[in-house]
This record gives structure tokens, sequence and C-alpha cells, in this order.
């Protein structure tokens, strides 16, 4: 899958022995590693537990790499010429990417995160700084006057299956509810999804 090139170096995202999926380089110019894909540069190695979802370029030599991550999306910023991290985008919320707009000649993108407690929320990333800025862009409005997002909370835990597999279930609920699941809070209700 194509990601960008300056000149005859072409970036790619490929599962060639890969099945999680890594950021490979190769100059196409250079005839003797062309057909070998062996041969390539790794930018970013596949990682030993998530899926490389995608890779988008940005202005600057700065790259937005999508992760699956225990059964949710992490955004990271990385250098396109050495494939380094600069940082994971935290503050981004526990959820799936449901869109990303953003291209090779600008320092801006858009990213549309949606969550158990939001139908929508749109993030701007500004990679114009030293560092990749993240923020609000656009909250989908609810005519709900009851739903009171901020009350809510999403956690992340794991369990044992039976046969002793780590499996990951999100707990959503008010944060008095999502406590006393552990014990913390004496009362409330919540969604358990896993």
């Amino acid at each position: 899958e194509y990601v960008s090139n300056d000149g005859s170096a072409f970036v790619f995202k490929t599962n060639h022995k890969a099945p999680r999926s890594k950021v490979l380089r190769v100059d196409v110019a250079d005839k003797t590693n062309f057909g070998t894909p062996e041969a390539w540069e790794t930018l970013i190695p596949e990682d030993p537990a998530d899926v490389l979802e995608w890779v988008s370029a940005m202005k600057g030599g700065n790259l937005v790499t999508c992760y699956l991550h225990n059964a949710r999306h992490i955004l990271q910023h990385r250098s396109s010429g050495t494939g380094e991290l600069k940082r994971s985008l935290d503050e981004l919320p526990v959820g799936s990417v449901a869109g990303f707009t953003g291209n090779a000649d600008d320092d801006e993108a858009f990213v549309k995160f949606t969550s158990f407690t939001s139908p929508g929320s749109i993030f701007r990333l500004d990679v114009s700084g030293s560092s990749c800025k993240v923020e609000v862009f656009k909250e989908t409005e609810l005519n709900c006057p009851a739903y009171k997002p901020e009350d809510l909370v999403t956690e992340q835990v794991f369990v044992k299956s039976k046969d002793g597999t780590r499996v990951p279930m999100f707990v959503v609920g008010t944060k008095g509810a999502v406590g006393e699941l552990r014990g913390e809070s004496p009362k409330g209700a919540a969604l358990l999804y896993g």
C-alpha cells in the first residue's frame, strides 16, 4: 500500500512477511534491490502484538499511524525519514477511528473518533510545529437534554477466559458505576462489552 515518496524513494505499508504489517522504504531507481522486498529498508517494524491498520504521510516529514491495540484504535505521530515515534496521541478518546482526512502536502489532518459515549468527534491534528498538536474541531451534538457525556467514563479492563486467554473488555457507565465494578463505589449502572 503506497504511503508517500520523495523522488525515487517510496514508502509502503505491507504485510509481506509481517501479518500485522510494517512500513518499508525502497529507492525504485536502485534496480538491484527493487524486486527484492527483503532488501528494502524497514522504517517501522511489525509490532509484536498490535495491527498497523493504516499510515498517512503529512507535510514536513511526518507520518500518522493507526494501530489496533487491544480492540481499540491508537494513533501515533512518527518521522517519515526514520520511522521514529515522536509521540502517541494519548489525548484521543478510547474508541474507533471512523474517518481520516489528510495528505502529504498538508500540516493538518482531521480524524473522526467514535466511542461508547459519543457518536463522533472530529479532532484536528497539527504537525506544523515540532510535535503534533491535537484539538477538538467538532463534536456531534445530540438532541437529548438528559444525556451528559461528561458524567460517563469508559475504562478498558482485561479478564481471563476459561482457557486462560486474556480478553479485553470495556466498562462504560457513570463514574460511580465503573468504580462499583471494582468494589470502589456503592451505586450506579454500567454497560459491559467485550
